[in-house]
């Protein structure tokens, strides 16, 4: 069966949100496209039933006295729960705290991983702004992308042009750089407009589905061209309950035949394990 992902959505309540483009705020128009973003991974009828969300404000309490919520915290946080949380959101005449913003997504993407641990995980960021404090808020960072590999996709939101010192810091803040702020890969920070932030949220949302697309099937087939430069995890759990797990480059797999060409495609070869054991194997596709 195909297992999920993990996804927190962290979304810019500040004042500057309620700056207007053709009769649209900032804030209608990202709230429009975020609706589409949870309906396609969390609750229309194509959606995987496996995906897990969580809801993240800069500033606006969501649920419970907190900035965040996660399917899973009590039985009424459904997918569709989520929905109405969005649509209740307001604009805060405040700042944009990355620290309290980001500080609150590693705890909700660590709660969603603790839950739902077969899932891999991604940290969506949206802000329209510099952040309030400039520093603080990296140790976050890290410690979200040092979680089970989790990705952040970021959004500069009518920030200006790319290389703005707002948008510098959201291509750092993005999985387009490591831990070290070390620039390793592209694909995972987005400028964004009013007119063009709905096209943006589908493509992520596009991403999320196939890049961290996982199996829990003996056999299996790739769909897509699989990124050469990274890791392939793969997990055997053992009839007795044991688990083995093999870290392997894309070389290695071949070279070792735990990965057989079929055609145009790739297979895991079932060969290489027992009957009754259970694989699970985690691997990504270059960035479109």
């Amino acid at each position: 069966k195909d297992s999920g992902v993990n996804v927190v959505l962290v979304l810019d309540d500040s004042g500057s949100m309620g700056s207007t483009s053709n009769g649209v705020t900032r804030f209608q128009a990202m709230k429009s496209a975020a609706e589409e973003f949870i309906n396609s991974l969390v609750v229309g009828d194509t959606a995987n039933f496996n995906n897990k969300m969580c809801l993240v404000s800069m500033n606006y309490t969501i649920y419970n006295s907190k900035r965040y919520v996660c399917q899973g915290d009590d039985d009424t946080v459904t997918p569709e729960k989520l929905l109405d949380i969005l649509d209740a959101m307001y604009i805060e005449s405040k700042g944009t705290p990355y620290n309290t913003a980001l500080m609150n997504g590693e705890t909700a993407i660590k709660l969603l991983g603790s839950r739902y641990t077969q899932n891999q995980n991604s940290v969506v960021f949206l802000s329209d702004g510099s952040p309030s404090n400039s520093t603080n808020y990296q140790s976050y960072v890290k410690n979200i992308k040092n979680y089970n590999n989790t990705h952040i996709y970021s959004i500069g939101y009518n920030t200006g042009s790319v290389t703005s010192a707002t948008n510098v810091r959201l291509q750092k803040i993005s999985s387009n750089y490591d831990v070290n702020e070390i620039e390793v890969t592209s694909g995972y920070f987005y400028p964004a407009s009013n007119a063009d932030i709905s096209n943006i949220f589908r493509n992520i949302s596009s991403k999320i589905n196939e890049e961290h697309k996982r199996t829990e099937s003996g056999v299996f087939q790739i769909s897509g061209e699989i990124d050469r430069s990274r890791k392939i995890a793969i997990e055997v759990t053992k009839t007795d309950g044991s688990i083995d797990k093999i870290e392997l480059s894309f070389a290695q797999a071949v070279n070792q035949n735990y990965l057989i060409s079929s055609g145009t495609k790739y297979e895991i070869n079932i060969k290489m394990f027992e009957p009754d054991d259970k694989i699970t194997v985690t691997y990504f596709l270059k960035n479109e």
